[in-house]
């Protein structure tokens, strides 16, 4: 993590990125574990799906935060450099940064994939 840090205080500092700012971590590591539901839904998120990222075959619903495996010409999505080609994937709006996050799914059909990633993996 200081590794990282350091790196983003030099990207920072850098001319080229015409941003000057200092960059402070914070991280909590006096943070019980949770143990119950309710411990961690002091870490809950709410998340929406970034329809930009959506393969074809996902449609997205209820204000983006439900996804459901379904045929592309239900909804024609543009073609974008952001959306996923040939797995169905799609990204959260959101991201998580540092400290904990705690998200809830309903899963129901013949289920889903749940991951982390980071926003410049492969689409294409």
């Amino acid at each position: 993590l200081s590794s990282y840090i350091k790196k983003v205080k030099e990207t920072c500092k850098s001319d080229k990125m015409g941003i000057k700012t200092t960059v402070h971590a914070k991280p909590n590591r006096f943070l019980l574990d949770p143990k119950t539901r309710d411990d961690f839904l002091k870490y809950s998120a709410q998340l929406s799906f970034d329809a930009e990222t959506a393969h074809k075959f996902l449609r997205l619903t209820e204000e983006n935060r439900k996804v459901t495996n379904t045929t592309p010409w239900q909804h024609p999505y543009l073609d974008v450099p952001e959306r996923f080609e040939h797995h169905r994937q799609v990204l959260a709006a959101e991201s998580f940064y540092l400290d904990r996050h705690y998200f809830e799914a309903d899963i129901s059909g013949d289920g889903a994939h749940i991951g982390l990633t980071y926003k410049s993996i492969d689409r294409k």
